[in-house]
């Protein structure tokens, strides 16, 4: 389980993105040592009123492939009915 924290909440779809694939390239990372790789990845995104966004993406086979990754993010994102609502922003992603 990679996360990371902020002091101030992050609210654009772009910062997000980045946050993922900073986590993504350090999941990567520790699957690449042990010589695996995922099918299932979940975002979760911690709103700073307490509400969780997740957003779950599969592949067909184990990949730590984090460009196919993002890719699959940002349909994943841009395919939800609702649109991401960060209120006052995420302040916790995981």
């Amino acid at each position: 389980v990679t996360e990371r924290r902020f002091a101030e909440p992050i609210a654009r779809t772009e910062h997000v993105l980045a946050v993922i694939a900073d986590l993504a390239a350090e999941a990567s990372t520790m699957l690449e040592t042990r010589h695996q790789g995922g099918r299932r990845w979940t975002a979760r995104l911690f709103r700073a009123d307490g509400h969780v966004q997740p957003l779950a993406i599969e592949t067909g086979k184990p990949t730590r492939d984090v460009p196919l990754l993002m890719r699959l993010f940002a349909e994943r994102i841009d395919a939800l009915a609702d649109p991401l609502d960060p209120g006052f922003g995420y302040d916790l992603v995981r």
